[in-house]
């Protein structure tokens, strides 16, 4: 059965590869312009002496991981791309915290003043907490029930 699926992964491995370079490109041209001007909503957060040891690893981290991602498109890895991606976004949101932190909106709104009362928030916790709970009992029903019943014979493993 999986030899009938050789082909078609080839095929979408083989588009995949071909739209990446153009995907690459935008996808750094955005962080790029993002990472050009975000800095100048607190010029003193990022240049100032002192806090320009703490803020300057973001850019060089994110050029690192730039410079590894491009180096396993060229040699078509499988997995190291998507986890060299999901860093990369990663790193741009922690580039777009450092400049508006504690605003959520820049310049006129905090974490705190967006936040709700606590005593919603305590009830979300609770009831996710009794969600969680239940979630957790009927995966192990689930299992309980269909363990051992199906077999890589039978295609579904």
């Amino acid at each position: 059965m999986p030899a009938l699926y050789a082909p078609i992964i080839a095929m979408l491995l083989g588009l995949a590869s071909r739209g990446v370079a153009f995907e690459f490109v935008a996808m750094l041209a955005a962080i790029g312009m993002v990472s050009i001007a975000t800095p100048f909503l607190n010029v003193q957060r990022w240049f100032a002496w002192p806090n320009i040891i703490l803020t300057a690893p973001v850019p060089v981290a994110l050029a690192g991981i730039s410079i590894l991602l491009l180096r396993s498109l060229t040699k078509k890895y499988d997995y190291q791309p998507f986890f060299l991606s999901l860093t990369l976004f990663a790193l741009s949101y922690a580039g777009l915290g450092i400049s508006i932190y504690p605003y959520i909106v820049p310049q006129s709104l905090t974490i705190w003043q967006a936040a709700s009362p606590e005593k919603s928030q305590l009830f979300m916790v609770a009831w996710r907490r009794r969600a969680d709970t239940s979630d957790s009992r009927l995966h192990g029903w689930a299992y309980w029930v269909f363990h051992g019943k199906v077999n890589a014979a039978s295609g579904f493993h």
